[in-house]
Formats: structure tokens, sequence, C-alpha cells
């Protein structure tokens, strides 16, 4: 009898048991080879063979589960810490972009008013000078004051 796990490994056990025990095998693939031999000592031609696949005990895959499992919810539990730190980092992010837009509003409010009131004496005064002057001025003239007068009124 031999029980081989690779070509070269080799456990060749002589015995007139009609039984054999192999203990603390290591999982793997197996091959068991018997040849039999009658009274008079002649052994058989061809052996006899039995592949066997021995599987890690319970335990040790009950082991390395529980590890994966752990391993796969320290990942989860570290990609949500990930998460809650871009989210404030968002939150962060949208309020500079709001107090930024805040200020932009503001700035462009007080430009729109610094610039209206001098435009709006500019108006009024091209009016009444159009007005009033318009027999005394030259077609140049007149023609200027139009174009200011024209230049202020709303795009359509």
């Amino acid at each position: 009898m031999r029980l081989s796990r690779f070509p070269d490994e080799v456990s060749i056990l002589t015995t007139r048991q009609q039984q054999v025990v192999y203990t603390d095998l290591a999982a793997g693939h197996y091959e068991f080879q018997v040849k039999t031999a009658d009274r008079d000592l002649t052994y058989s031609e061809h052996p006899a063979t039995v592949r066997l696949i021995v599987h890690p005990p319970y335990w040790d895959i009950a082991l390395w589960s529980s590890l994966g499992l752990a391993l796969a919810l320290a990942l989860v539990v570290l990609q949500g810490v990930r998460i809650v730190r871009r989210d404030r980092r968002l939150v962060t992010a949208n309020r500079q972009i709001e107090e930024t837009t805040r200020n932009k509003s503001e700035f462009l409010r007080r430009m729109s008013h610094d610039l209206r009131s001098p435009m709006n004496a500019i108006i009024g005064y091209s009016r009444v000078v159009l007005r009033r002057s318009r027999d005394v001025l030259d077609e140049r003239q007149v023609r200027n004051l139009e174009n200011i007068l024209q230049a202020t009124l709303p795009a359509t």
C-alpha cells in the first residue's frame, strides 16, 4: 500500500491488516494505491488506485470565514468614515460657495447702484438739454444727445 500526495512522495506500508488509518493528513489531493499478494506472495501486477480529496477541517474554514467577514466589515467601516469625511468637506465647501455668492451679489448690487446714480443724472441732463436747446444745437450735437438717450434704453 502506498499513499502519495505528489508523484515523488511515496509512503509505503506493508501490513496484513484489512484496514489502514492515516491521521493528521494535510488538506489536498491524494492517491491511494494497493497491491495485493496471495499466500505464496505473488503480487498483483497493477495496483488498485483510489483518488482522495482531504478537505480542511471545519474549524479552519470557520476561522478563515470569520477573518474574511471581519476584514469585509472593517473595510465597510473604513469606507463609511471616508464618506462622512468627504460629506463634511462638501458641506464646508458649499457654505464657502454660498458666502462667496452672497458677497458677489452684494458687490453687484452696490456697483449697480453706484453706476446707476450718475447714469440717471446723465440721462436726465441729456433729456433737458435736448428738449430746451434742440433749436440752438447743430445737427451733430443733437444726434450725439439722441445716441446717449438711445444707449440708456434697456436691451430688448
